[in-house]
């Protein structure tokens, strides 16, 4: 699922583009801190910012 949120994973109708799938990705290269950030909300937060448009 895509959808738009705050950092806390609040979904939002403008924000940033968060994606929720467990096929995204592993993990960050020997970085496990920083994988484990991202991954925190089961959730990955890219970013880049978006607006929901209907």
């Amino acid at each position: 699922m895509t959808q738009l949120c705050d950092k806390q994973g609040n979904a939002l109708a403008t924000g940033e583009v968060c994606i929720n799938s467990q096929s995204v990705m592993k993990g960050y290269y020997r970085n496990p801190e920083a994988t484990e950030e991202a991954v925190e909300m089961a959730s990955i937060i890219v970013a880049e910012h978006g607006k929901l448009c209907e």
